[in-house]
């Protein structure tokens, strides 16, 4: 968690920065002003809540393993809003402790949120051809970078990726991308975690791990035409192996289902191109076993 603490540090720094600046900068603003400046950061909040909280592009402005704790804006927003409130409300006298307290006390939450709790205990569940099954309800994307991980030869177990991805009563793919950090270090291959098109799934020659299913909220993609067993609001992981044939192979962790095969459509009604991999300087096969990758789709569709 050496990441994790450094990730607060860092945060309490700027937010306590942004509080002091803040309470200078507008000491004497008029109330009008001051209004107008919170509104103006309540809707800068709004607005990256919607567009920017869950957007990949992050991984590429802050590469590193503790961008669920660097990412999140909401501690300093809540120091800003609570020093235009110290200024607000400076003829309150202690009484404006009370609003910047709950300000202070939801910035803290935001922040400590995402590490409370502890992971779920998991079993062990393996088969032949190296894919990790989940063993709890809310373990599938653990698993699923245990797969990815594995046919890299990196040595993993479900439950050590539920314990790094930060994995509650599901796994945020700000904390998958930490466990897949942390794994790689001291390592030759980078996580690469981005959109991509059927096209480029197909030819990509190794395992994938996408995001499927459709989010309950107002960002969210168009739920319509979602197949049956599909319920909005549910997100799952699964990991495609390649393409054979035609159809997609997929490696879903859930040991019920397992191997499945899936047409492009299919594919689409589920997957908005989310998708995470490991990329290094030389491409070779995507299976760590001597065969080829077209022979070891085969060897699972035959079982």
């Amino acid at each position: 968690m050496q990441d994790v603490i450094a990730g607060y540090f860092i945060v309490g720094i700027v937010s306590l920065g942004g509080f002091f600046a803040t309470r200078a900068w507008t000491r004497d603003w008029s109330v009008f002003a001051l209004n107008q400046f919170a509104v103006i950061v309540v809707a800068i909040v709004a607005f990256y809540t919607a567009f920017v909280w869950e957007s990949l592009f992050l991984t590429e402005l802050l590469p590193f393993s503790n961008l669920i704790i660097l990412s999140n804006i909401y501690p300093l927003a809540a120091l800003v809003l609570a020093a235009i409130a110290s200024n607000r409300l400076r003829d309150q006298g202690w009484r404006r402790a009370i609003p910047m307290s709950g300000l202070l006390g939801a910035g803290v939450w935001s922040l400590i949120y995402p590490v409370m709790g502890q992971a779920p205990e998991c079993q062990m569940n393996w088969d032949s051809q190296g894919i990790c099954y989940q063993t709890t309800s809310q373990t599938c994307t653990a698993a699923c970078a245990a797969t990815l991980l594995n046919y890299y030869d990196i040595p993993t177990t479900e439950e050590e990726m539920a314990e790094l991805c930060l994995t509650r009563q599901g796994t945020s793919w700000k904390g998958f991308y930490r466990g897949l950090k942390l794994k790689t270090q001291d390592t030759p291959y980078q996580v690469r975690m981005g959109y991509l098109t059927p096209d480029e799934l197909a030819s990509s020659r190794r395992p994938v791990v996408l995001r499927v299913g459709k989010r309950a909220w107002f960002g969210s993609s168009n739920a319509a035409g979602l197949p049956d067993g599909w319920k909005v609001g549910e997100i799952h992981s699964v990991v495609c192996l390649g393409q054979i044939q035609g159809y997609y192979v997929i490696a879903d962790p859930n040991p019920e289902i397992g191997i499945e095969f899936w047409s492009e459509d299919e594919l689409l009604k589920v997957w908005d191109g989310h998708s995470a991999l490991l990329e290094r300087s030389y491409e070779g096969p995507p299976f760590k076993y001597t065969r080829s990758g077209l022979e070891n789709i085969r060897a699972l569709a035959a079982r």
